[in-house]
């Protein structure tokens, strides 16, 4: 019955939110201690040591060990406090380390976070206290508690985010070199983070130390692993150009295209600031001369092809469009009418309104404007198929009146 309880406890505790924003969301809820400011450094000295000797001993209930945990962490919170807990970290190093490596998973998550609380308060001043701490941070990641593990591989990830100083570079080189995925895993991930997130002055300091984790990430075993290592090389190229093209061309035609992918990737997905005013202003560009040819090839292609049928000799009657179509009508219409109007005859069977300007302008003046007109008006194909029709017409006229005499 026990063991089904401590599986259902351990499930319990398990958080809901990812691990690094659990633990964060942890630090921020931590407060000052109760009148801190008004302590002595004598009073603080006494603190410290308490911390020290209660954590470090085992025989002592774990309540009161995380009950001192968190007392010191409150203390740490103010700041003006900083520097007297800066010199008597030397002395809780070893109660800490063994904190972390305890048993008790109650015990270890209260370590991890004070050692992450210490970290983000105490920054580059406390350097030297948290590279003896990566080893046992490190060997977290291995546990059986699922609820160690999780803690301690957050605790590593904000360690390396609050201090980026070159003495926590050795122990990635050390623990690459284990055994245990969780762990190299881990390095990579941490590596991918330092590459973009640490000043490059302090990485170039060690490129060799780079070089070879980055080697052995891209041909680790563990997939995830080499996801990690190849998301983190194009950083590593921006620092490095030298070693990465080495790594480029040390590595297996397969590797060496899925390693291209990847930088081809990432190298679309984040342009440059002046190839986003170029995409812009190209897309700009293509989008008006896309709609400047919807615009020319829709109304202005018909209007242009009129001109060109129209004026064009040797076209038949069906290519000049509606307008020889209304010319022809009227034009049948006016023949119809008056036949010998065009070769210079009078017709006593004119309409009205030709008899009414006859009248009043006279006959020769009349005639002769509309004449005039009439030429200018008519092209020459029409005069000569006018002709043509009425020399057919006065020929039936002709045939007509001999078949009455």
């Amino acid at each position: 019955m026990s063991l089904p309880r401590h599986r259902s406890f351990v499930n319990s505790r398990e958080p809901s939110a990812p691990p690094l924003g659990d633990l964060k969301s942890a630090i921020q809820e931590i407060d000052c201690l109760p009148g801190s400011s008004m302590l002595s450094a004598k009073e603080v000295d006494e603190i410290m040591q308490s911390t020290a000797k209660i954590v470090g001993d085992t025989n002592i209930e774990w309540i009161k060990r995380l009950n001192m945990l968190k007392t010191f962490r409150s203390l740490c919170s103010d700041t003006t406090h900083h520097t007297q807990i800066v010199a008597y970290l030397r002395h809780l190093m070893p109660p800490l380390q063994g904190a972390v490596k305890d048993l008790r998973s109650q015990v270890c998550r209260e370590a991890c976070i004070t050692v992450a609380h210490l970290a983000q308060q105490l920054g580059l001043k406390a350097e030297f206290f948290f590279e003896p701490f990566m080893p046992a941070l490190f060997s977290l990641l291995v546990a059986n508690a699922k609820v160690v593990s999780l803690t301690g591989g957050s605790t590593i990830v904000l360690v390396y985010e609050s201090i980026p100083s070159w003495r926590l570079l050795p122990p990635l080189q050390v623990q690459m070199q284990s055994k245990s995925k969780e762990v190299r895993r881990a390095v990579c991930m941490v590596l991918k983070m330092i590459l973009g997130t640490w000043n490059p002055t302090v990485i170039q300091k060690h490129g060799n130390l780079f070089h070879e984790i980055m080697k052995k990430g891209l041909s680790d075993a563990d997939a995830e692993a080499r996801n990690s290592t190849r998301e983190g090389f194009p950083a590593f190229q921006r620092v490095f150009p030298g070693l990465a093209t080495s790594i480029l061309d040390s590595l297996e035609p397969l590797q060496k295209r899925q390693l291209q992918s990847v930088l081809n990737q990432q190298s679309n997905n984040a342009p440059t600031p002046m190839t986003l005013q170029r995409t812009n202003g190209a897309s700009h560009t293509g989008s008006l001369s896309r709609q400047g040819s919807i615009k020319k090839t829709s109304i202005p292609v018909l209007a242009s092809r009129t001109p060109i049928k129209t004026t064009t000799s040797g076209r038949s009657a069906s290519a000049i469009d509606l307008q020889a179509v209304n010319r022809a009508k009227q034009h049948h219409t006016v023949t119809s009418r008056s036949p010998l109007k065009y070769i210079g005859r009078t017709n006593s069977m004119a309409s009205p309104a030709t008899t009414m300007i006859t009248h009043s302008s006279g006959y020769n003046t009349t005639s002769s404007a509309t004449s005039a007109q009439s030429s200018a008006a008519k092209p020459t194909n029409d005069r000569s198929r006018t002709r043509s029709r009425i020399s057919r017409l006065s020929q039936s006229q002709r045939m007509g009146d001999k078949s009455e005499i």
